[in-house]
């Protein structure tokens, strides 16, 4: 596909998977390292891990901000799957509450 591509066309192209790839690592080992999930004290987490989603989409624009914004999404996912903090992950295992907001915060943006 890539040889029916200008040269421009195909330079934005890898810009924007490179700049959604470095951005998608960027929240998974936000995520591992849980310094994405900041404790608070009613048992819930807020979270910093939508500021990559943001730069990605600003920066690379709506494919990226979608890109990274289902990784977020999938993870936080997974996170309250596997390990719940507080009381409010079990509502989090719903993809509805837990993968679209955080898709469509990518298109929003």
């Amino acid at each position: 596909m890539l040889f029916f591509m200008s040269k421009t066309t195909s330079k934005k192209l890898i810009n924007s998977v490179t700049i959604t790839a470095a951005m998608g690592a960027l929240i998974i080992v936000m995520g591992l390292t849980h310094i994405g999930f900041i404790p608070w004290f009613s048992g819930a987490s807020i979270t910093i891990m939508q500021i990559p989603v943001l730069i990605a989409a600003i920066i690379a624009g709506l494919g990226s901000g979608i890109g990274t914004g289902l990784i977020f999404g999938i993870f936080s996912l997974i996170q309250a799957a596997i390990a719940p903090i507080g009381p409010l992950d079990p509502f989090f295992v719903n993809p509805l509450v837990s993968v679209l907001p955080r898709v469509l915060m990518g298109i929003g943006t």
